[in-house]
């Protein structure tokens, strides 16, 4: 008998879901070999990896890498859930590649950078630089980056640009 979506048994969705794909690590396995062709393997073990990317604030902690393993009859699955560190300057690195805290906003930083009045760690966005009047660059915090333009004589950086 022919219905709306065609014959009798094949009305059900279970023929348009698609079937699950292995990856398998071993080339020789007969359960690889079945799992490349789209089958179900009898036996051997399956691995699947996911990748979170989050960003990390000042003190908290994160795991890199974490496996679950579970038995489903002769197969062996393996889920790996490996987690990413997102930095102030956007960078994406791995978790123990972390080696600052910028003081201002929290976020991780992949590179150290102080500041040069108060010693205090900055991220990439967080970093102002201040020509000093004797002409050197330094990084500073956005609070004392509005301190040192608040207490800058423009007339002694006039002369001195004007004496060069």
């Amino acid at each position: 008998m022919k219905g709306i979506l065609g014959s009798q048994e094949n009305t059900g969705f279970a023929s348009r879901i698609p079937q699950p794909r292995y990856h398998e690590s071993g080339r020789g396995n007969p359960s690889c070999r079945e799992a490349q062709q789209g089958q179900q393997p009898k036996s051997g073990h399956r691995e699947r990896e996911h990748h979170t990317y989050r960003p990390l604030r000042m003190g908290e902690s994160i795991t890199q890498k974490v496996s679950h393993f579970d038995r489903h009859g002769n197969t062996m699955e393996c889920d790996t859930r490996s987690t990413f560190v997102v930095t102030g300057s956007n960078k994406v690195i791995e978790a123990d590649k972390v080696k600052a805290f910028c003081s201002v906003c929290g976020n991780a930083e992949s590179e150290v950078i102080l500041s040069a009045i108060s010693q205090q760690s900055l991220c990439e966005r967080c970093r102002r630089v201040y020509e000093s009047p004797a002409g050197e660059k330094l990084n500073v915090s956005p609070h004392e980056l509005h301190f040192l333009l608040r207490q800058h004589d423009t007339w002694k950086d006039h002369d001195r640009r004007n004496k060069s």
